[in-house]
C-alpha cells in the first residue's frame, strides 16, 4: 500500500474511535445540578451535556446528538473498509497484469532420436 493510503485509512479509523467516543460519553455522562433550582444554571461548570434545565429535554438533545455521532462513525468506519476492499481489488489487477507481461516461455519440445 501506498503512504497516503496508509495514512487515510489511519485517519478514518481514528475519527472513528473518536466519534464512538463522544457518541457514548454523551449517553452515559450527564450530570445536571441545577434541575431542581428553578430551571437556572447557577454554576454552568458542574453542568455536563446539559443545555437546558429540564432533565426530559437535555436527555432527548443528548441522544439525538449521540446518534449523530453513532453515525459518523459508522461512515468512517464503511469508508475505511471501502478503502481495503478497493486497494485489495486494485492489487489483484496489477497482479494479473505483470502475470501476463511475462515473457512466455518456448514450448518447442526437443524431441530425441528424430
Amino acid at each position: 500500500m501506498k503512504n497516503y493510503l496508509v495514512f487515510t485509512i489511519s485517519m478514518l479509523l481514528l475519527a472513528f474511535i473518536i466519534f464512538l467516543g463522544i457518541g457514548f460519553h454523551k449517553l452515559t455522562v450527564y450530570e445536571n445540578p441545577s434541575s431542581d433550582d428553578e430551571y437556572v444554571f447557577t454554576d454552568e461548570e458542574d453542568s455536563v451535556n446539559a443545555y437546558v434545565g429540564g432533565d426530559a429535554y437535555n436527555y432527548m438533545i443528548n441522544a439525538s446528538q449521540a446518534t449523530a455521532y453513532f453515525v459518523l462513525a459508522g461512515f468512517s468506519l464503511l469508508s475505511t473498509i471501502c478503502l481495503f476492499i478497493l486497494n485489495a481489488i486494485q492489487m489483484n489487477i496489477r497482479n494479473e497484469k505483470s502475470i501476463d507481461k511475462e515473457p512466455e516461455e518456448s514450448n518447442d519440445l526437443i524431441v530425441e532420436g528424430t
